[in-house]
């Protein structure tokens, strides 16, 4: 298949496992299919997505949406006008109630590179999910997966790998294939 073979090539790119990323229309979407995985889970307790005021305004649009129908709580941390966000006052919001931690590796609007390995460490020991929008960060600075820690990486081609409209993609760190299925799925999602 087309787009598994391109999400193969992709995955040399970002230091990511055979098999582990798939080509998406665009990263509205993939955010979409990451927080799907989480629509059946068993955990109740955990209701809250963090984020911050710094996030692309269409992830941030896409989520509160999936927060307001899920019934979770999103929880914005302000920049205060500083071009980017201490990752103190990140990882002080994650915690037993939350689910996600979504942000970016590398903030739009400052390309201020966020310490995305720190913020993955805390969160698995936290048990909480990373959700990392990575659209301006591969063909801008190394970006590795497996090191990052990170449960899910979207990228797109658009920019800064040089690639058309259309070109995004989704990592998903390959243990949580065995409990993580995505409820928003679509055609070439079906085995047969």
């Amino acid at each position: 298949m087309l787009s598994q073979k391109a999400g193969d090539l992709l995955a040399s790119l970002i230091g990511a496992e055979k098999d582990s990323v798939t080509m998406m229309s665009n990263a509205t979407t993939s955010h979409w299919v990451a927080l799907s995985t989480q629509f059946s889970s068993e955990n109740r307790k955990r209701k809250k997505v963090v984020m911050t005021d710094h996030d692309f305004p269409s992830a941030l649009y896409a989520i509160s949406r999936i927060c307001a129908f899920m019934g979770w709580t999103l929880d914005v941390v302000p920049s205060h006008g500083k071009p980017g966000i201490d990752i103190e006052r990140i990882l002080v919001r994650v915690d037993e109630k939350t689910l996600f931690v979504a942000t970016s590796h590398v903030y739009f609007k400052s390309a201020y590179i966020q310490d995305v390995a720190r913020l993955s460490q805390h969160a698995r020991k936290k048990g909480v999910l990373t959700v990392i929008d990575g659209y301006h960060a591969p063909g801008t600075v190394p970006v590795n997966v497996r090191e990052l820690g990170v449960d899910f990486y979207i990228g797109g081609c658009l920019k800064w790998l040089c690639g058309g409209p259309g070109n995004a993609f989704l990592y998903a760190r390959p243990q949580l294939r065995e409990d993580s299925e995505p409820f928003l799925t679509g055609w070439l999602a079906h085995k047969k």
